[in-house]
C-alpha cells in the first residue's frame, strides 16, 4: 500500500516500521527518510482521546508514545497529563513533534481505545 504525499509516493511499510537487514541488523535508510518526511507533513494542534474503559492492558501504546504509561494495579494504560472528558474518557493535546508517536500509539491499539483528532476536529486515526 502506498501513501501519496507532497514529497511523492512512499510505501506505508516505510512510514511505520523500520526494515532491517537480518544479516547485518542495519536499518533501511528509506525508513528514516520516509519517517522524517511524514513527520514534517503532520498537522498542528492534534488531540488524543483515550477510552480507558475499552483498554485491555496490552500496553502497546506505552511502547509507542511516552504519554502513555502502565497502571499495573488496574491492568490498563494511563494517558499522562490528560483531563477526563466523560466517565472513563480522557483527552490531551499532543505536544509539537509528538504527532507521529501519538498516531502510531492509536494505530497499534488492538481494541481501538485511542483516537487522534486534527486541529479541525476530524478524526485522523
Amino acid at each position: 500500500m502506498l501513501k501519496t504525499t507532497e514529497f511523492g509516493t512512499i510505501p506505508y511499510s516505510c512510514l511505520f516500521r523500520p526494515v532491517t537487514d537480518q544479516s547485518s541488523g542495519s536499518v533501511d535508510p528509506s525508513y528514516a527518510v520516509a519517517s522524517a518526511l511524514y513527520r514534517l507533513a503532520e498537522p498542528e494542534d492534534m488531540r488524543v482521546k483515550f477510552d480507558r474503559d475499552t483498554c485491555v492492558g496490552m500496553f502497546q501504546c506505552v511502547a509507542e508514545w511516552d504519554a502513555f504509561e502502565k497502571d499495573l494495579n488496574d491492568g490498563k494504560a494511563d494517558l499522562r497529563g490528560s483531563e477526563e472528558e466523560d466517565e472513563g474518557v480522557f483527552v490531551v493535546d499532543v505536544p509539537d513533534g509528538e504527532e507521529f508517536d501519538a498516531k502510531f500509539a492509536a494505530r497499534v491499539c488492538p481494541v481501538d481505545a485511542i483516537e487522534v483528532y486534527d486541529d479541525d476536529g476530524e478524526q485522523v486515526v
